[in-house]
C-alpha cells in the first residue's frame, strides 16, 4: 500500500514538474518574442542606414538616381519585419512565431549581405543570428534558420553569386565552406540547447519535488489547526452550553484573560479593552467590592478554592448577578501564580429568588390579613349575638319608664353603646369580606357625585376638594354603599393628614393596563381598567408605616380618635371587587392612593386604546434612575427595545457615579421623583450643575395637580405618571429628545 502511495507521488511530482518546464519554456519563449521586436526593427533601420551609407546614389544615363538598394532596404526589409513583429506582439510564446522570426532573421542577413554586395565579414551576422534564435532553447528554430541559409547561399550562389559572395564566377568551395561553418556553430548551438533543456528539467523537477514538500507540510499545518480549531471549537460549545465564562488571572503580570463568554455577558467590546485586575476590581458593585477582595486574596493566601455571588456592571451600566467559582495555581516552588475560575450568569435567579421573596412576602401579607380577616368574621358574628341580646333587653326594660325617669336615660346610653358596637362590627364584617355583596352594574360618575355630595360638609372648610372626572367611563360591577364607603374612608384619611388645611385631589379616568401590570399586581387580565386616585398635599408617611396601614387596628392617630378599620375596610372592598390598591408616599411630601377596578368591557363598545401616533425609534445613551427594581428593570427593557442604549441606577447617588462615568454619553436622564439617599429633585439639580443642556424626565406615581412635586410643575419638566404604557414612555423620551435637538438648533 505505500509503494503504491510512493508511486503515485512520484508520478505526481513527474507530472509536476513538465507543467513547470513548459511553463518555463513558454516564459523564455514570450521574452524571446518580445525580445526580437526591437532585434528586428534595430536591423531594418541598420539595412537602410547602411544602404544610405554605401549605395547612395547611381546613375541612369546622364541623370543621377537613388539606389536600388535603398529601396529594397526599405521596403523589402520592412516587409521582412512586419509579419514577425505583429505575431512577437500579438501571439507570443506559439511555435508559430518562433518559426516566423527564424525565418525573418536568416531573410534579413541575406538581404543585409546583398546590400553590401556579398562583403565576407557581413556573413558573420548569420552566426550572429544563430546565436540570438538560441535564446529561445528550441532546436527547431535554429535549424529552420540554418537551411535557410544554406538554400539561400546555394541558390544564390549558383545563380547571382555576385549577391553573395561579391563576385561574378560562382564557387561550389565557399558554399561547402560556409555550410560546413554553419553545421559546426549549430551543432554548438544544439549541444546549448540540450544542456539547457536538461538543466531546466532538472529545476522543475527540483521545484515540483519543493511543491510536493510544501504542499505536505502545509497540509499537515492545516490539519493540525483544524484539529487545534476543532478542538478550541468543541472546548467553547461545551462551555456555551453550560452557559460558564473562563477567567485566568496572572499574578505576576496582573492580567486578566477573559473568554468569550465572559464578554458577552457583560456586553464588552475586546478591542482596547483594558485586562488588568484593576479594570476587573472596578466593575464590582461598591457594596460587595471589600467583601469580594477579602475572599479572593483568602483564596490566594491559603491556596484553597474561590466561592462567592456578587455584582458586576456591565457596559451598559447595569449590574449583574455572577456565580463565581475559582482556584489558586501554584508553581513547583508552592508559590501562586495564577488564579483561574470560571462564572455564571446568575441574575435571571436572583431575579426569580426575589420575585419569590416579594410574592412569598405578599402571601405572608394576604395570610396575615385574611387570618384577621377570619378572626375579625367570626368574632363579629358572634358580638352581633351578644349585641342582639343587649339591644332586645334594654328595649324591653325601657318599656313602661317615662322619658324623664332616669333608667330610661342610662338604658338609652346602652342601646347608643350598642349602636356604635353595631357600626364597629358591620366594619369588621366589612374588613374580613363576610358581608354580603350587592353587585350592580354602577356608572362611577353617579357613585363620585353622590360621594362628593357627603363628602363636602365632612371635609371641613380648610381643605379644598378638587376632582378630575373624565366622561364616558362605561360600567363596573360594584356594590354601591361599599363603593361610596371606599371612596369616603379614603378622602377622610387624607381629611386627617392634613390638620393645618389644605388640597385633596379626586382624579376617576380609565387607564388600560398590560398584562405585565396586571401580573405584578394580581390583577385578573388585562384591560380597561378604573382608575380611583385620592391625593393629599399632608404630612405623608414613612414606609415602616407605608408596610402596616391595611392591618385592622392599626393607626397613628391619638386614642380615641380612630378605630384603625377605615383603610382596612378599604382593602376589604377593594379585593371583594377584584381590584388592587398602591400607595405613594413620603413624609412632607403627602400620599397619593391608587385604586383600580375592572371595567365592563360591554359597556365600553366604542372604546379602544388610545391611537398614539408611532413612536420613532432612536440610539442615544439614556439614563434611568429608579429605586424600585422591577419598574427600572421594566423600563430598561422598554428603552433598550426601542434601540437606545440605557445605563441604570438604583437611587440618585448611583445615578451620579454612573453620570460621572458616561457624561459625555448620556443624552437624557429619566429619573424617578422620589428615591432613597438622593431625591429626584436633588438629583436632577446635581446632573444640571454638571450638563446645564441635560434633558431631564421625571416618573412619578403622585399626581402632579396636588402639588406634592412643585419643583416638576414650576420647571415645565416632562413627566410620565405611574401606571404607564410603553407607547407613553416612549413618545415622551422622544419628544423631549426631538425638543433639545431643535432648541440646539435654533441656538
Amino acid at each position: 500500500m505505500k509503494a503504491e502511495s510512493d508511486e503515485s507521488a512520484e508520478a505526481d511530482i513527474r507530472s509536476r514538474a513538465q507543467v513547470l518546464l513548459a511553463d518555463e519554456f513558454h516564459s523564455v519563449w514570450c521574452a524571446t518574442d518580445k525580445l526580437f521586436i526591437p532585434v528586428l526593427i534595430i536591423q531594418w533601420l541598420a539595412e537602410m542606414a547602411i544602404s544610405l551609407w554605401f549605395s547612395t546614389r547611381t546613375w541612369e544615363g546622364s541623370a543621377s538616381l537613388v539606389h536600388p538598394h535603398v529601396w529594397e532596404a526599405s521596403i523589402w526589409g520592412g516587409i521582412i519585419i512586419s509579419l514577425p513583429c505583429f505575431l512577437a506582439y500579438h501571439y507570443p510564446g506559439r511555435l508559430s512565431t518562433r518559426l516566423v522570426i527564424a525565418t525573418a532573421q536568416a531573410i534579413s542577413s541575406a538581404l543585409l549581405i546583398h546590400l553590401i554586395d556579398g562583403r565576407i565579414e557581413i556573413h558573420f551576422h548569420v552566426f550572429a543570428s544563430l546565436a540570438l534564435l538560441a535564446f529561445y532553447r528550441d532546436g527547431r528554430v535554429i535549424v529552420l534558420s540554418s537551411i535557410i541559409v544554406t538554400l539561400d547561399l546555394l541558390v544564390r550562389g549558383i545563380w547571382w553569386p555576385e549577391s553573395v559572395y561579391g563576385t561574378d564566377v560562382a564557387d561550389p568551395w565557399r558554399f561547402a565552406e560556409h555550410t560546413t561553418w554553419l553545421v559546426i556553430e549549430d551543432t554548438f548551438l544544439l549541444i546549448f540547447c540540450g544542456q539547457r533543456l536538461a538543466e531546466m528539467t532538472e529545476a522543475a523537477e527540483r521545484q515540483a519535488r519543493l511543491e510536493d514538500l510544501n504542499t505536505r507540510i502545509e497540509t499537515k499545518v492545516v490539519q493540525r489547526t483544524e484539529s487545534l480549531r476543532l478542538s478550541e471549537q468543541r472546548f467553547e460549545l461545551a462551555l456555551r452550553g453550560t452557559r460558564i465564562g473562563i477567567f485566568d488571572w496572572d499574578l505576576r503580570t496582573d492580567l486578566v484573560y477573559w473568554s468569550a463568554r465572559v464578554y458577552e455577558m457583560l456586553g464588552i467590546n475586546p478591542i482596547g479593552l483594558d485586562q488588568t485586575f484593576e479594570a476587573v476590581i472596578s466593575r464590582l458593585h461598591p457594596d460587595e467590592r471589600a467583601r469580594v477582595l477579602t475572599d479572593v486574596g483568602a483564596a490566594i493566601d491559603r491556596r484553597r478554592s474561590f466561592h462567592q455571588e456578587f455584582r458586576l456592571r456591565s457596559d451598559s451600566g447595569e449590574y449583574l448577578w455572577v456565580e463565581c467559582r475559582g482556584n489558586c495555581v501554584v508553581d513547583d516552588d508552592g508559590g501562586p501564580y495564577r488564579f483561574t475560575g470560571g462564572l455564571i450568569d446568575v441574575t435571571a435567579r436572583k431575579q426569580v429568588e426575589a420575585e419569590l421573596l416579594q410574592r412569598d412576602e405578599q402571601l405572608r401579607q394576604s395570610q396575615k390579613l385574611e387570618a384577621i380577616g377570619s378572626l375579625a368574621g367570626g368574632i363579629a358574628h358572634e358580638f352581633n349575638n351578644l349585641l342582639q341580646t343587649i339591644r332586645g333587653y334594654t328595649n324591653y326594660a325601657m318599656k313602661g319608664l317615662s322619658a324623664e325617669d332616669l333608667r330610661r336615660q342610662d338604658l338609652r346610653q346602652v342601646l347608643l353603646a350598642a349602636d356604635r358596637a353595631a357600626a364597629l362590627t358591620r366594619q369588621l364584617l366589612g374588613f374580613s369580606r363576610h358581608q354580603a355583596l350587592d353587585l350592580r352594574e354602577l356608572h362611577p360618575e353617579d357613585v363620585i357625585h353622590d360621594v362628593l355630595a357627603m363628602l363636602r360638609p365632612l371635609i371641613g372648610e380648610t381643605i379644598e376638594i378638587v376632582t378630575h372626572i373624565s366622561e364616558g367611563l362605561g360600567t363596573v360591577s360594584a356594590d354601591p354603599i361599599l363603593l361610596q364607603q371606599m371612596i369616603l374612608n379614603l378622602c377622610i384619611n387624607a381629611r386627617d393628614a392634613l390638620p393645618d388645611g389644605g388640597r385633596v385631589t379626586l382624579t376617576v379616568k380609565h387607564q388600560n393596563l398590560s398584562e405585565r401590570y396586571c401580573e405584578l399586581h394580581s390583577l385578573e387580565k388585562p384591560g380597561p381598567y378604573l382608575l380611583i386616585s385620592v391625593a393629599d398635599n399632608g404630612c405623608g408617611m414613612s414606609q415602616e408605616i407605608q408596610q402596616r396601614i391595611f392591618e385592622p387596628f392599626f393607626t397613628t392617630k391619638e386614642v380615641g380618635a380612630g378605630t384603625g378599620l377605615g383603610l382596612s375596610m378599604v382593602y376589604g372592598i377593594i379585593q371583594k371587587h377584584r381590584g388592587s390598591i398602591t400607595v405613594y408616599s413620603e413624609p412632607d411630601l403627602g400620599t397619593t392612593f391608587n385604586v383600580l377596578l375592572p371595567i365592563n368591557a360591554e359597556s365600553l363598545p366604542q372604546w379602544k386604546s388610545p391611537e398614539l401616533p408611532t413612536v420613532r425609534r432612536g440610539t442615544e445613551t439614556i439614563l434611568v434612575a429608579e429605586d424600585e427594581k422591577m419598574v427600572r428593570e421594566l423600563t430598561v427593557r422598554i428603552l433598550a427595545d426601542a434601540g437606545y442604549s440605557v445605563l441604570s441606577a438604583a437611587d440618585g447617588v448611583e445615578a451620579l457615579e454612573v453620570f460621572d462615568r458616561y457624561g459625555s454619553d448620556i443624552s437624557l436622564a429619566l429619573i424617578d421623583a422620589v428615591m432613597p439617599k438622593l431625591s429626584g429633585h436633588g438629583l436632577s439639580d446635581e446632573l444640571r450643575c454638571r450638563n446645564s443642556e441635560l434633558p431631564i424626565v421625571f416618573c412619578t406615581g403622585y399626581d402632579p395637580e396636588v402639588g406634592q412635586l412643585q419643583f416638576i410643575t414650576e420647571g415645565e419638566i416632562p413627566l410620565v405618571q405611574k401606571p404607564f404604557e410603553p407607547e407613553i414612555l416612549l413618545r415622551t423620551v422622544r419628544e423631549t429628545l426631538d425638543a433639545q435637538f431643535l432648541t440646539v438648533e435654533a441656538v
